[in-house]
Parts: C-alpha cells; structure tokens; sequence
C-alpha cells in the first residue's frame, strides 16, 4: 500500500505538467482588447457629456486612454499619441472642450488600432530562421493616423483664423450631437470623425462677428458623409 500511495504521489507532478498551459494573448489580441475598452468607455463618456455632465465625461476619457496604454506597449507611436492627446487635452479651455479633445484623441487611437490589428492578423505564421538571416528593417513602418472626416481652412477678412473654435451641430441625427475643432496658425481644423449627417456651424474667436458665433445667425452648414468632406470658411 505504501508503495502504490509513493507511486501516485511520484505521478501527481507529471499529471500537472502534462496539463496544456493558456495560449498567451497575442499583439493582435491586445489591440483588439485596446479597442473595446476604449468603445464602452468612450461610449460611457459620450451619454455624460449629452446629460450636461462634461466634467464626469473628461474623467472617463482619461481614464480609457490611461487604461489602454499598457495595451500598446508594442506600438510606441500610439503611446507617444495618448501622452500627447492628454497633455493637450489640460490646456483645452473648460471642460467641454476638454472633452472634446479627449473625444478625437481616443477616436484616432480607436481607428489606429483596428488597422494595426487587421496587419497582425493578416502576418503569415513565421517560418525557419534561414542560414543566413537578413538584417531587419531600419526603419520599421508606423501606424498611418485615419483620414478626417471633415476639414477645411476658417479665414477672416481673407486671413487665416488662428486659435478660434469651430462648433458643428447636428440637425437631422435622431438626439442633437455637438463637435469642436480648434483652428491652428495657418487656419486650419479637422474633425476625426464625425457621424453622417447635416450640420450647423458657428465659430468664436478673437475677432469673429457676432452673427458667425450663434446657430441662428451663422448661416454656415456642412454637410458629412461617410466619404468625408473638405469645407472652407470665409468670415467677413
């Protein structure tokens, strides 16, 4: 009897080793996962900001780009674009602004990663090393960031607007949407994304008319489709 416990206990090892170990995630994995917590969070954030609560949606923005970051670890340039974003995101005047920066920041990130993701999974598994390997690209390739869907040039009295805020709501979407943009020193803004619909524009800023800063009296509109659109402003 003795023996026969020696030899089950002298087993038990091997029954544990023979056991086949969890297949570790791989980087497509974890982009995939970068993408759906950004997508409930951003989700989560966007029904703060539409109830009035745009400090409460800044704080779930921070925290989805916090929490995806260690995801990334393998796609330094998407690291250095959430640093970035955030640090950009602080000196965004109030919090509507703020999370409205953190909006774009994470919708970038978001699309991104599903390209980077759709590379992964498309790689051929790796074959044998050859005799003779060749050295590996210098310069590896980065993600290429997504096309904005709106984007054009703001001028004033034929000037580039520099610094001023471009608002677009939407007028035919089932619950108003609102979006900003910040012009930079040649005029210029882009939104990342937007959902397809018309919308009306109003800009404010050092300068701008009156009637250009309300919905009423702006008489700018875009219209976005999925393709995207290229509009520019002239203010008088």
């Amino acid at each position: 009897m003795k023996s026969l416990l020696l030899a089950l206990l002298l087993l038990l090892p091997a029954v544990a080793v023979a056991q086949p170990a969890p297949k570790p995630p791989t980087l497509a994995d974890l982009s995939k996962k970068a993408v759906d917590v950004l997508r409930v969070l951003h989700d989560r954030g966007a029904d703060l900001y539409n109830a009035g609560d745009a400090p409460g949606a800044v704080k779930v923005y921070q925290t989805a780009l916090g929490a995806v970051s260690p995801f990334v670890a393998h796609h330094p340039a998407i690291q250095k674009a959430i640093a970035d974003g955030l640090a950009e995101a602080e000196k965004a005047d109030g919090d509507k602004a703020k999370a409205f920066k953190l909006h774009e920041v994470i919708e970038l990130v978001r699309a991104d990663l599903r390209t980077e993701a759709k590379k992964l999974d498309a790689e051929p598994m790796p074959k044998s090393p050859d005799p003779k390997p060749k050295d590996p690209d210098p310069k590896p390739k980065e993600p290429q960031p997504a096309a904005p869907i709106l984007q054009g040039v703001v001028t004033l009295k034929g000037k580039p607007l520099a610094g001023a805020d471009v608002v677009v709501v939407s007028l035919n979407l089932p619950a108003p949407r609102v979006f900003l943009a910040k012009t930079d020193a040649e005029g210029k803004y882009q939104f990342a994304t937007l959902p397809p619909a018309e919308y009306v524009v109003i800009v404010t800023g050092a300068g701008v008319p009156a009637k250009y800063q309300t919905t009423d009296t702006s008489g700018l509109r875009a219209t976005v489709k999925a393709a995207g659109a290229t509009m520019d402003w002239g203010l008088q």
